[in-house]
Parts: structure tokens; sequence; C-alpha cells
């Protein structure tokens, strides 16, 4: 009998798929509200940004699969 260890290739590959297409849709977001010259001040915020997104689905995702 083989033991499940980890996420299916294809699906570990799909969420990190998944997590850099997220990252790039907020860039897309949140770039064009800011003059040029800020974009190097925003990286962290648009991590914090994505971040809090992230957990606010996953929380969402686990009431509706409960």
């Amino acid at each position: 009998m083989q033991r499940f260890s980890g996420f299916p290739f294809g699906l570990s590959s799909a969420l990190k798929a998944a997590d850099q297409d997220f990252s790039s849709e907020v860039a897309n977001l949140v770039l064009p509200l800011f003059p040029e010259a800020q974009f190097n001040n925003l990286e962290a915020p648009m991590e914090a940004l994505k971040c809090t997104v992230q957990q606010a689905h996953q929380k969402s995702e686990c009431k509706a699969t409960a």
C-alpha cells in the first residue's frame, strides 16, 4: 500500500502557479494607483495585502466546506 506524502506533483505546481498569478494580479491592481516613482516603496505593502487577502480567502473557504 502506497502512503500519501504531501500534495501530488500536479496539484503542488498548480498551487505555486496560482500564487504567482495572484501576486501579478495584486501588482496589476495596485501599481496603476500610484506614481511610478513610488513603485519601489510599494513592495512591502503589496506583500502584506497579498497575505491578508489569502488568509481571508482561506478562512472563508474553510467555513464554506465545514
